[in-house]
This record gives C-alpha cells, sequence and structure tokens, in this order.
C-alpha cells in the first residue's frame, strides 16, 4: 500500500497539486495535515478532488484553522476509528498537582480552568487527528493523522499551552495509539 503523508496549509487552494500528486505517484491513501477548510467546505473539496479517491475530514468546527484529512481509493474498504482523542476530565487534577509541586512548567499552568477548556477544544473541535482502518485484499493497516498542537508561540503569551500540549495531548495520543 502506498500511503503518503502532506502538511498541505489550506487544501482549498491546493486541489490541482493535490490530484497532481495522486496521479503520479499513483497514491493509495494520502494524509492530509493543515487542511484549513471548515466542514461546510468539506463537500465542494471533496467534489474537486480526482474521482479515483474518496475523502474523509476532521475540520476545526470553530476557524479555518488545523484540520486533517484522509484521501484513499475508493478500491479500498475503509472505516473511521476516530477523530478525537478521549480524556477522563477527573485525571486532569492529579496531573495538575504534580506539576504544580514542581516548577518544571509554571507556563501555562495558571489555572485550571483554562487548561481544561483547552482540553475540550483541541481534543474535540479543532479538527486534530483522524484514524482509520484500510483493507486492500488480505492486507489490513490502521493509519492515523494528526496535526499536533504547538505550544504556542506569541511573544505576548509565550508557550501558553504547552501544559495542554504536554500534560495532555501527548499524553492522551499516547494512550491511544
Amino acid at each position: 500500500m502506498n500511503v503518503w503523508t502532506w502538511n498541505v496549509n489550506s487544501v482549498r487552494s491546493k486541489v490541482s497539486n493535490v490530484n497532481e500528486l495522486l496521479k503520479k505517484h499513483n497514491i493509495d491513501v494520502l494524509v492530509l495535515t493543515e487542511t484549513k477548510i471548515k466542514e461546510e467546505h468539506e463537500k465542494t473539496v471533496s467534489e474537486q478532488i480526482d474521482k479515483n479517491y474518496s475523502c474523509i475530514w476532521n475540520s476545526n468546527k470553530t476557524s479555518y484553522y488545523h484540520g486533517v484529512g484522509i484521501l484513499y481509493k475508493k478500491t479500498i474498504e475503509v472505516t473511521l476509528l476516530k477523530t478525537h482523542l478521549s480524556r477522563k476530565v477527573t485525571a486532569i487534577d492529579s496531573e495538575i498537582c504534580k506539576l504544580t509541586n514542581s516548577k518544571k512548567m509554571d507556563q501555562g499552568l495558571k489555572d485550571k480552568d483554562k487548561l481544561v477548556d483547552d482540553m475540550k477544544k483541541g481534543h474535540k473541535t479543532e479538527g486534530r487527528i483522524i484514524s482509520v482502518q484500510c483493507k486492500l485484499g488480505d492486507f489490513i493497516c490502521v493509519i492515523v493523522g494528526s496535526y499536533v498542537p504547538n505550544s504556542g508561540v506569541t511573544r505576548g503569551d509565550p508557550l501558553k499551552r504547552l501544559a495542554y500540549r504536554t500534560l495532555m495531548w501527548d499524553k492522551d495520543l499516547y494512550d491511544y495509539l
């Protein structure tokens, strides 16, 4: 199976490039990250993709940022497995207690509610993960595509999502995998 991934940085502006890549390299499955489309644009973009391919999208629910997608040949049997990470909110308390007792990451732990909000947003609405099971003949595999959140890089609030990234995202992705 010929599987590729591409941080496309806006699929709507690069549909012709995507189609060219699919055709030129006879790609079976293409994972796209940073698709930058909203749910209402998924159908339009899908209709522009090569007719031999189907698309599954996980777009940001509130903005154009982030988003992942999987394009696959229609001859492959694909089952969607997951479009968000899971976490038991009660586990957050013990994680925060561990950190506040150390000085490793005081940045980003200003208040627990912000961390919980980041988790709810990042895990469920930002369109950051998609996993599928692919079957081609006797070959079966699971493919996970992810656009991992950074820790925040603004001058005014550097590392504003560091606690979310390291305490929640990385741990929950590891647990899922």
